[in-house]
């Protein structure tokens, strides 16, 4: 009498098959993740640049970074004159005004690690003061 039917042998090089699929996929899927969140960061430093600009343009002077951005996601104004950026958990730049009244912007960078990408942004201080905006 036959039964239909998987033997344990071919069950278990099905189960041992999906492991190794479960092995390669799991890294690339860290990495993704990590990639998307470094991706995110160098857009949100551009964006707070972009913004930062635009106010500073229609004040005439610096805003206060604390009005501007609380905490939201990973840009964190931790003072009236100090933005950080994240990626995840990590800190990749950090805008610090400077000046009496403050007019520039100096940014500061980690790049090593996930953070490696902002090593090919400019660390030139931004100036803004009205409508002028000298990089």
């Amino acid at each position: 009498m036959k039964r239909a039917g998987f033997t344990m042998i071919e069950l278990i090089f099905v189960i041992v098959i999906l492991g190794i699929l479960a092995a390669v996929a799991i890294p690339k899927l860290a990495a993704t993740r990590t990639d998307a969140a470094v991706t995110q960061a160098l857009s949100n430093y551009k964006t707070v640049l972009k913004t930062i600009n635009t106010q500073a343009m229609a004040q005439g002077t610096m805003p206060d970074f604390q009005t501007l951005y609380p905490v939201v996601g990973d840009i964190n104004a931790s003072s009236a004159t100090v933005v950080s950026i994240n990626a995840g958990d990590t800190k990749c730049a950090t805008l610090t005004a400077t000046g009496t009244p403050p007019d520039t912007l100096t940014p500061t960078f980690v790049t090593t690690g996930i953070c490696a990408p902002f090593a090919q942004e400019d660390t030139a201080a931004i100036t803004v003061f009205g409508s002028t905006v000298a990089r």
